[in-house]
């Protein structure tokens, strides 16, 4: 049988192999750890990608705003 065959076999597993298995365990924690970081890398890019779009956005309106004051007279700096 192969060693992970064995190590997960009730028999061996707790005699023979317990600092193969704590291995495995270590292994698919830090695996874990690493995906969990990995999605929150992947959110905080997303928040700011959001708040890049939302400045942008904003940057537009007071372009628009700016551009309906002049055609009006108003001049922006009197405000």
């Amino acid at each position: 049988p192969s060693l992970e065959k064995m190590a997960s076999d009730p028999v061996y597993e707790k005699f023979v192999f317990p600092a193969y298995n704590k291995a495995l365990h270590e292994k698919e924690l830090a695996l874990q750890q690493v995906k969990q970081e990995r999605q929150e890398k992947k959110l905080a890019l997303q928040q700011v990608e959001q708040e890049r779009q939302e400045k942008e956005l904003a940057q537009q309106k007071v372009a628009k705003m700016a551009e309906q004051l002049r055609k009006l007279g108003i001049v922006q700096d009197k405000l």
